[in-house]
């Protein structure tokens, strides 16, 4: 089969790993198997290499049947409220969502609408924008229940709060909590803020936490050079506005020039 061959040399298995080891099939056996990678390709509209990507990071999709798919097609399009083109956009994102149980994704869904109290719409936004969170679980050591309740915690954040923040930085959970918590510790001391100072820098703009350490240090010598900023002066920045961290060079210098556009506190400070 002409699928089959291509499936054998993108993703560098042999026959015998591919259909034995990985699907528990032989390569005589009468396994559909043409049937099921041009059904996968066309519900999904995936191109040649899109295919590659998802069979080689999740070979178990092999084994999905018409029936299961398309099921889990109706499942987004009715709980999650996505069109055909949304789903199909969602998946390859979030392969496990095609070997998830409906009532295991039913659950997952319905935990972070209540413990966040999103709407539809709002868990849709979610869902569309980080949708590996789905494959997530919510209640083990590693899921989504510890990130929440220790980025509430460490922030004192109420609920409404708690919720604007994941709503406004999702991928913020699909962090390791090793990460997250050395992520808040470091922006704390490089800041210089006390408790209510980080709160209020996260709930400005919580997406600096998904930034890399080594993103954000470019980013502030960049702007000290740029602006002519002593170390003071560029903490201060910071404080003020933090959303500059996400600009890109480009509109960052477009923001500040000329220097007037400073807010009065930082200016005073170099």
């Amino acid at each position: 089969m002409k699928r089959y061959r291509y499936l054998l040399q993108t993703t560098g298995c042999s026959s015998r790993v591919l259909l034995n080891n990985i699907l528990g099939i032989t390569p005589e056996s009468d396994t559909g198997l043409e049937y099921k990678i041009d059904c996968i390709q066309n519900r999904l509209l995936l191109d040649d290499e899109a295919l590659r990507i998802l069979v080689v990071h999740i070979p178990r999709v092999l084994l999905i049947s018409k029936d299961d798919l398309g099921s889990k097609l109706d499942w987004l399009q009715e709980v999650l409220m996505l069109d055909g083109n949304e789903s199909v956009k969602v998946i390859p994102k979030c392969p496990d969502i095609l070997t998830l149980q409906i009532h295991v994704l039913n659950e997952r869904v319905s935990w972070l609408k209540s413990r966040l109290s999103l709407t539809s719409k709002e868990i849709k936004k979610i869902i569309q924008s980080q949708p590996t969170i789905l494959g997530i679980p919510s209640k083990s050591e590693t899921g989504l229940t510890p990130k929440i309740d220790y980025l509430q915690n460490r922030l004192l954040l109420d609920d409404n709060s708690l919720r604007k923040l994941i709503k406004s930085a999702p991928a913020i959970l699909t962090f390791s909590m090793d990460n997250i918590e050395h992520k808040l510790d470091w922006i704390q001391e490089r800041f210089i803020l006390d408790q209510e100072g980080l709160a209020k820098m996260m709930t400005k703009f919580p997406s600096i936490l998904t930034f890399s350490i080594d993103n954000i240090e470019h980013k502030l010598d960049w702007l000290q050079e740029r602006l002519v900023l002593n170390n003071t002066a560029l903490i201060k920045l910071i404080q003020r506005m933090p959303i500059i961290l996400g600009m890109s060079i480009t509109v960052a210098t477009r923001l500040l020039e000329p220097s007037v556009h400073l807010p009065w506190e930082v200016r005073d400070a170099v």
